[in-house]
């Protein structure tokens, strides 16, 4: 287990800072110029828990703001996921069991892509893991009560991301469950914690005010799609970008290796939930359980957004889930064919979970825009003082960190797609900053407009000129309307 975690840690330091800062990286440098005084609102305002961004803000008044120095805080977190994940598999399932844990935690593709991000999934992960191996300790009978620890733990959980309510729900409904004996030994924590968790989330709710608040269709595929990408990360996955193009059609690449590693989980999970005792099997069943399909259900009934890093407190009962499915017994127990497949679908998961990262680390900007092309474009053919129009406030916000002496202007202003009606009138008052040209990046177009609709307004109204489109963002160039029959914008 210590090499697991020597190892984890080396793979989850490969090329940390070689991908440039992504939106949200760059939504995190946003949070922490926040001042101290007044910090914790101010990022409750924007729809975030504070306990992440207050380690960050701290790290990075040492450490800098490069790409690999604001990602230590998430790299640190996912790294000592590892010993608790693999403690809390030798409390339910044996030495074993949490060793396979270990390494499986040291490999994951969905922790070394969020070791690897200035986001706080990580350090939900590992909140989550420390809380879930207090309460397994208590239900194990290997302390007397769930304390001061426990609640503490639980309130981080949920002050690093409000998502993290499910999982303490999944942990109130073990217990509830199993009820433990004598009753004075957990409820009282149960309902200190449970008061402040929801305290929290209704104190945010009121601060909320939703200027960055993103939105995720449900598809069909949502709820399989938080399973896998809990297991492989996300390189064997569609991008945003890809899903709101094709649609379903956008898993067609990856939908065979699923295919194959699913029977693998389930061989493995069955195979788990036989070797596991009844309070292993509740613990897990109820934490991953409430942690998976509370979301949606939550999506359904409020329409809130849903997203697999949302689900990062979720990891730590699917990974002992596995883990235990995936060691020989104790005794060595495990013979004839079902021993047999389950070491066939361990050998499966593996070699598709070490796959999913070795991709990742080869381009751990996966599917994220590529900023170093763009910006080599508008160095060699824009000014710097040439003002660019640009599609969406998400994609200003990115445009304005890392090409920071250019000048950008929002256009079109409106937050999201443009109405069909509204086109026409937008794109005939579309402002030229130059006499000749109008340069417009467009980057996450399934926001701004995901149809293409309004690009193809802007082409058929003006003549273009030489652009690039390059991974993420589209550089257009347009010229002034010289048709009389349809009067050129002016500046």
């Amino acid at each position: 287990m210590l090499a697991a975690l020597v190892v984890g840690t080396a793979l989850r330091f490969v090329n940390l800072g070689a991908a440039p800062l992504w939106f949200d990286e760059t939504f995190s440098v946003y949070h922490i110029h926040f001042p101290w005084q007044g910090f914790v609102g101010s990022v409750m305002q924007d729809n975030q828990a504070p306990i992440y961004y207050a380690a960050l803000k701290a790290w990075t008044g040492i450490g800098g703001t490069s790409p690999a120095s604001m990602r230590i805080p998430g790299l640190l977190a996912s790294a000592a996921c590892i010993p608790l994940v693999a403690a809390c598999a030798q409390l339910l399932a044996g030495t074993r069991a949490a060793r396979t844990a270990a390494w499986l935690t040291a490999i994951s593709p969905y922790l070394i892509q969020h070791g690897q991000d200035a986001r706080p999934y990580a350090m939900l992960a590992f909140f989550a893991c420390a809380d879930l191996l207090v309460l397994i300790r208590f239900v194990m009978g290997r302390s007397r009560r769930l304390g001061l620890l426990w609640v503490a733990l639980a309130v981080g959980v949920i002050q690093t991301h409000y998502y993290g309510i499910f999982f303490l729900a999944g942990e109130g409904l073990a217990l509830l469950l199993l009820r433990p004996q004598p009753i004075r030994s957990w409820l009282p924590a149960g309902v200190v914690a449970g008061s402040l968790c929801i305290g929290a989330v209704l104190a945010a709710a009121s601060k909320a005010s939703g200027v960055f608040a993103g939105q995720y269709e449900l598809g069909i595929t949502a709820l399989p799609g938080v399973v896998w990408s809990l297991l492989t990360g996300y390189t064997l996955m569609p991008t945003s970008e890809a899903l709101h193009a094709l649609g379903p059609r956008a898993i067609l690449p990856d939908l065979p290796v699923a295919l194959v590693s699913a029977p693998a989980l389930a061989i493995l999970a069955w195979s788990a939930l036989q070797r596991l005792d009844g309070r292993a099997r509740t613990v897990i069943l109820s934490t991953f359980g409430v942690a998976l399909l509370l979301p949606f259900a939550y999506r359904v009934v409020a329409g809130a957004g849903v997203h697999p890093r949302y689900f990062a407190a979720a990891f730590a009962p699917l990974f002992v889930l596995v883990a235990a499915g995936m060691a020989p017994g104790e005794r060595g127990s495990a013979h004839g064919e079902s021993g047999r497949a389950r070491g066939v679908a361990a050998i499966v998961l593996l070699l598709v979970m070490t796959y999913a990262t070795v991709l990742h680390l080869h381009d751990p900007g996966h599917g994220r825009e590529d900023i170093r092309a763009a910006g080599r474009w508008l160095d060699a053919n824009v000014p710097a003082d040439e003002e660019i129009l640009i599609s969406s406030i998400e994609m200003e916000h990115l445009a304005r960190f890392h090409w920071p002496s250019r000048h950008f202007r929002l256009f079109p202003t409106a937050h999201g797609p443009l109405k069909p009606a509204e086109r026409s009138a937008v794109a005939a008052a579309m402002p030229f900053p130059s006499p000749s040209r109008a340069i417009f990046m467009v980057g996450r177009a399934w926001i701004s407009d995901p149809d293409g609709d309004f690009q193809k307004e802007l082409a058929e109204r003006y003549p273009t000129c030489p652009g690039t489109d390059v991974r993420g963002i589209r550089i257009l160039c347009f010229r002034p309307q010289h048709d009389p029959a349809v009067a050129p914008a002016q500046p």
